[in-house]
C-alpha cells in the first residue's frame, strides 16, 4: 500500500507542478482518470511472458505507475489545440503518451542471469518470371542466449522458414509461373539459382558462434566493444545513451567516405539504434532510456496502437529513411509491447521506389521486418529451442 500511496502522490505532484491554467489542469486530470480506469481493467488477453511477467504476478500499483508516467504528458497535450484552451471533451492518451508509458513499464521489468531471444528476419525478394514478376518472402530465425555477466558465454541456433509469396497477388503470379519450389538470389541468380526454398530447415546450432563475443559485446554499427560490466552500467539518461550508440565517423579518404555514405533521414536512427541494442542483455532502466531516446529524436513520430507482423498489439515510433545516390525512401517503424516496453518488431515499408529498385517494389511493399518472437530473462542456464529435435540418438 505504501507503493500505491507514493504513486498517487507522484501523480498529484505532476499535475500540480505549476505552469498550465486551472482549465488545462482539469482537462489533464480528466484524461488521467480515464487512463486509470483503463489501466485497472482486467486485460483482454494474457500478458506476454517477458522479463518481470515471468514471475506470474502483477506488480503493485501497475495501473497508477503507468498513468503517473503519462500524467505530465497528459497535461501538456491538453494545453495544445485551439489557442491552448482546454478541449470540450478530453480524448484518450495520445500516441507519444502511449510510447512513453511503455518506457515506464520497461523500467519495471526484472532481469536474470541469461537473456534468451528468438528473432525472425524476413525480407522481400523479387522473382523474375515470363508470366509476371512477383515477390517472395524468405524468413530466417535465430534463437540464442547470452549471459548477463559474461560476454563469452552464449549459444546460437538457426533455421529457415518456408519461403512463400508475400501477398495474395504475388501468390497468384507464383502459381501462374508454375508454383516453383526454389527461388534464385536476385543479386546473383546464376551463382545462386536455388538460394531460397519452400521447404523449411530444422534448428541447427551454430558451433562457430558459440561464445562468439569472446570477452566483449560489440555495439553495432558503432563497433564499440564493451565488457559485460560496462553493458550493465550503460547510462540511463537518453542523451548520454545516444552518444554511445551513435556510429563512429567513417574512416579513410574523403572519396571513400562519400562512396560509402549511409542512408539519410531520421529513420536511419531507428535502424541503427535497434540494431545496436536489440540482442544485448540491457538492464531494464537502460532499455527504458533507449525508448525515450528514440521518442525524442527529431523527425521520429509516435503512431499509437498498431499490430506487429505476427499480429501482436503494440505502440510504435516511425520515421522516413532515404537511400543514398538517388535511392528510394522507406518508412522505418519500431513497435513496442505496451505492457512491458519490449521491442516486438521493426518494419521497413516502401514509400518511394528508387531508380535501381525492382519494379515490383510499389509504395506499401514491406521490404523487410524483424520480429522478436520471444525475449525473456531466466536464471537457469538455457540449452536449445523448445521445438528443436532432440539430438540424442534413440530419444
Amino acid at each position: 500500500m505504501d507503493d500505491m500511496r507514493d504513486e498517487t502522490t507522484l501523480v498529484a505532484a505532476l499535475l500540480d507542478e505549476g505552469g498550465p491554467s486551472r482549465q488545462v489542469t482539469a482537462a489533464g486530470r480528466e484524461r488521467l482518470l480515464e487512463l486509470a480506469r483503463t489501466a485497472d481493467r482486467p486485460p483482454a488477453r494474457k500478458a506476454r511472458r517477458w522479463n518481470g511477467w515471468l514471475r506470474g504476478r502483477r506488480p503493485l500499483g501497475l495501473g497508477l505507475g503507468l498513468v503517473a508516467a503519462a500524467a505530465a504528458a497528459a497535461v501538456a497535450v491538453a494545453a495544445v489545440g485551439s489557442g491552448g484552451a482546454a478541449p470540450t471533451r478530453p480524448s484518450g492518451p495520445g500516441p507519444r503518451e502511449m510510447v512513453l508509458a511503455a518506457a515506464v513499464q520497461a523500467e519495471r521489468q526484472a532481469d536474470g542471469r541469461y537473456l534468451v531471444t528468438h528473432v525472425r528476419n524476413c525480407h522481400a525478394e523479387p522473382v523474375k518470371a515470363e508470366t509476371g514478376d512477383y515477390i517472395v518472402q524468405p524468413c530466417h530465425e535465430i534463437w540464442q542466449w547470452r549471459a548477463r555477466d559474461r560476454a563469452d558465454d552464449s549459444a546460437v541456433w538457426t533455421r529457415d522458414l518456408p519461403t512463400r509469396p508475400q501477398t495474395s497477388r504475388d501468390e497468384a503470379l507464383w502459381r501462374r509461373a508454375g508454383a516453383p519450389r526454389t527461388f534464385p538470389s536476385s543479386q546473383d541468380p546464376r551463382a545462386l539459382p536455388d538460394l531460397y526454398r519452400t521447404a523449411p530447415t530444422k534448428w541447427k546450432e551454430s558451433r562457430s558462434d558459440r561464445n562468439e563475443n569472446s570477452d566483449r559485446y560489440v555495439l553495432q554499427p558503432s563497433g564499440r566493444a564493451l565488457t559485460a560490466e560496462e553493458v550493465q552500467n550503460l547510462p540511463t539518461d537518453p542523451k548520454e545513451l545516444e552518444k554511445l550508440l551513435a556510429p563512429r565517423p567513417s574512416e579513410g579518404s574523403p572519396r571513400d567516405r562519400r562512396d560509402s555514405r549511409l542512408p539519410t533521414g531520421p529513420g536511419q536512427k531507428i535502424v541503427e539504434a535497434t540494431l545496436a541494442v536489440s540482442e544485448l542483455p540491457l538492464p531494464p532502466k537502460v532499455w527504458a532510456a533507449f525508448i525515450r531516446m528514440l521518442a525524442d529524436t527529431p523527425g521520429v513520430r509516435a503512431v499509437g496502437r498498431v499490430a506487429d507482423p505476427i499480429g501482436r498489439p503494440g505502440v510504435a515510433l516511425e520515421a522516413p529513411r532515404t537511400a543514398p545516390g538517388g535511392g528510394g525512401t522507406s518508412m522505418e517503424r519500431a513497435i513496442f509491447d505496451p505492457n512491458t516496453g519490449a521491442l516486438l518488431a521493426t518494419v521497413s515499408t516502401t514509400v518511394r521506389r528508387g531508380a535501381d529498385d525492382p519494379a515490383v517494389f510499389r509504395p506499401g511493399t514491406v521490404e523487410g521486418y524483424t520480429v522478436i518472437v520471444e525475449s525473456r530473462w531466466t536464471d537457469g542456464r538455457p540449452s536449445r529451442p523448445a521445438d528443436a529435435d532432440d539430438p540424442r540418438p534413440g530419444s
